[in-house]
């Protein structure tokens, strides 16, 4: 599959809109970036398609500035699985700054992956 795009839950005060998928080394396989400042879900589309592997780790970030991130306490304390996509136990990501995010939470920071197959 490829993933087209990442979409993300935010309020109107949250000013992220830079989104990046990575592998589960940390690099960056695509960013891009959203212009709306809507509360609800926000879409930032990918210039190109970023391919993906079955049964590979992915990570999908968006970057707030000021915080303010919707979240869903305990939402991975199991694994979630929707379709061909699973989230692990423990498999949210966290970190400070507009960089891998690698510490693991339960949290559910509301961002998905949007995939064409």
């Amino acid at each position: 599959g490829k993933v087209v795009s990442i979409r993300f839950w935010a309020a109107s005060t949250n000013t992220g809109k830079t989104v990046t998928l990575r592998n589960s080394s940390g690099t960056s396989l695509g960013t891009a970036t959203t212009t709306s400042t809507a509360t609800g879900w926000r879409t930032a589309t990918f210039s190109t398609p970023i391919s993906i592997t079955a049964g590979t780790a992915y990570v999908a970030s968006y970057y707030a500035p000021v915080g303010r991130y919707a979240v869903n306490t305990g939402a991975f304390a199991s694994a979630l699985t929707n379709g061909p996509l699973t989230v692990p136990a423990s498999g949210g990501r966290t970190g400070s700054g507009n960089v891998n995010p690698t510490t693991t939470t339960t949290n559910n920071m509301w961002v998905d992956v949007v995939v064409r197959i």
